[in-house]
């Protein structure tokens, strides 16, 4: 099993999962950065919280995200950095696919991978998230099933309409 440990780094605490076991595991920079254990229990669970039994076969960013109750806690730890932090689209290419490099630290979880799962609860009420839009194309194909080309397009979709309204300054 693998033991989360804490790590401090300019004034910011970080939960980290090594990819090795044992009692003083070797720090990689793929390890990844995990949620306050919170987001791992019900609302209604009382403190202390624990993280979910993960080993080295199960160590994967589905296996970890599919185990979060609370997605309200991922946008605090794993949100986007300011645009201007970026030292080329490039980077920003690899934070939406790959997920983020906190030098020093470790990784957070692709992007894109938490948009699939939660980007519509991001969304206002008043906008059609991603979740709305899927729905509409069940509908509009009168199906129950979405093929993962609906899925895909759809999430490019939604991804190229949050950098246009961050180019035109609505973000």
């Amino acid at each position: 099993m693998l033991v989360p440990y804490s790590l401090v780094h300019n004034g910011i605490c970080y939960t980290i999962l090594p990819l090795f076991p044992g009692p003083s595991p070797a720090h990689t920079a793929l390890d990844p950065i995990l949620l306050d254990g919170s987001a791992f229990h019900d609302r209604h669970a009382v403190p202390p919280y624990t993280y979910p039994a993960i080993t080295s076969a199960t160590c994967s960013w589905t296996a970890i995200l599919s185990q979060i109750w609370q997605p309200d806690v991922v946008w605090s730890c794993w949100k986007l950095a300011t645009l201007g932090s970026y030292s080329s689209v490039a980077a920003i290419w690899e934070a939406w696919a790959e997920g983020e490099r906190v030098a020093d630290v470790s990784r957070k979880p692709p992007l894109r991978e938490l948009e699939w799962l939660w980007g519509a609860q991001k969304k206002h009420d008043d906008e059609e998230g991603l979740a709305a839009k899927l729905a509409t194309t069940q509908r509009c194909h009168g199906s129950s099933a979405v093929g993962p080309f609906h899925v895909l397009h759809l999430v490019h979709r939604e991804a190229a309409e949050r950098w246009q309204d961050i180019g035109r300054g609505r973000a």
